[in-house]
């Protein structure tokens, strides 16, 4: 999958943009995301993906394995931001309200939340961004 650009679609499918030949495949999804894609992560080797809807109807985030659109976990999480690790077992779901909660992708379980980290509150921040190091 290197070299694969991955973009979501309003009609429930993920296309696979190839960027050194130009060449585009459609992948329908096996369970679709609640209205639009509104905020989406994939790992590094662009194995899976994750995306939650659109902003007013979101309370969950779907994972996928990107080449079949098998749908392999939905994760009880309202984020801002979304972050995949790079083998694929961990999603990060975080708020601008500085809560960042960790979920094993392969069952879904919530495994670590950090909840206003003492180190953001002062000044007030909020998160804009969130990231597994390789």
């Amino acid at each position: 999958m290197a070299g694969t650009v991955l973009l979501p679609t309003k009609d429930h499918s993920v296309v696979l943009w190839n960027a050194a030949t130009g060449s585009a495949e459609e992948v329908r999804l096996q369970r679709v995301v609640v209205g639009e894609v509104f905020y989406w992560a994939a790992t590094p080797d662009g194995q899976f993906f994750a995306a939650t809807g659109h902003p007013f109807k979101r309370s969950r985030v779907d994972l996928w394995k990107t080449a079949s659109g098998e749908h392999v976990a939905t994760l009880d999480c309202d984020p801002d931001v979304l972050a995949l690790s790079s083998d694929g077992p961990l999603v990060a779901c975080a708020t601008v309200e500085l809560t960042v909660a960790l979920y094993d992708a392969a069952t879904g379980r919530r495994v670590a939340v950090v909840d206003e980290p003492a180190w953001a509150r002062t000044p007030p921040l909020s998160l804009s961004s969130v990231a597994f190091s390789p």
